[in-house]
């Protein structure tokens, strides 16, 4: 939101762990004036807390829920503070292909969504349509494909698949070592006795001593239709991930 130029966002938050949490972080974040709405995600409506939210004047507005999010542009849309009248940003946990097509059809063209995770380029999604040509989503796909080769260069350096070895070598494969981006090139290293940190195809990763990623992806999409989504690619993000979070 900074970095489109917004400077007084209203944030509207279910009222969980999720919602509060990821509003804290997003305001501290933030850098100019700042309303957090918490809402019922079970309310019959939400009129009182949009109300809350024009009252702001926020030149954008940010929701943060999941299923009820439809019903909560609805009423934006009937005060007269829809996407199509103040920028709106969704979450990983709203952003849907399928979720706002009811809408007023065109309402949803230039909302922003951020959500965990890179897009798979176009060898990787060739390899799992090769596997599956039925495949239209791939979410967590890059994630997932490195998670599988990290399980199986842990089996490899710790010499057996029983989940204690797996466990006790996974941080190990994946920071100070010798970096390799392939399971071949990773297996060869660890068979000549090199410590490797292996970088996938959804980038760094770097396990902490909790066994968490210390290194996070996130993604930017763009609305271009109320059931139509892209990536922006120029707003994929890598960071360190809080000690702790």
């Amino acid at each position: 939101m900074a970095k489109d130029g917004k400077k007084n966002v209203a944030i509207l938050n279910l009222d969980d762990d999720y919602g509060n949490e990821l509003a804290k972080y997003a305001m501290a974040s933030f850098t100019g004036t700042s309303t957090k709405i918490t809402y019922n995600p079970q309310a019959s409506e939400f009129a009182a807390d949009v109300a809350k939210a024009k009252a702001a004047k926020p030149d954008a507005i940010a929701i943060i829920g999941f299923d009820e999010t439809s019903e909560v542009l609805t009423e934006l849309i009937k005060q007269g503070i829809g996407p199509n009248k103040v920028s709106t940003y969704l979450v990983d946990g709203n952003y849907s292909n399928t979720a706002y097509k009811d809408l007023p059809a065109g309402i949803m063209k230039g909302v922003k969504a951020t959500t965990p995770g890179v897009k798979p380029d176009a060898t990787l999604r060739d390899r799992f349509l090769s596997v599956d040509p039925s495949l239209t989503d791939f979410t967590y796909a890059a994630e997932s494909y490195d998670a599988v080769v990290l399980i199986a260069l842990a089996a490899e350096q710790g010499g057996a698949t029983d989940g204690k070895t797996i466990r006790d070598n996974l941080q190990s494969v994946s920071r100070d070592g010798t970096k390799c981006t392939t399971f071949a090139d990773c297996k060869a290293l660890i068979a000549e006795g090199t410590d490797i940190d292996y970088d996938g195809v959804s980038g760094p990763i770097d396990f902490d001593q909790n066994g968490d990623p210390s290194i996070a992806t996130m993604g930017v999409y763009l609305y271009t239709a109320n059931d139509k989504s892209e990536a922006v690619l120029e707003e994929f993000i890598t960071g360190d991930v809080p000690a702790g979070e």
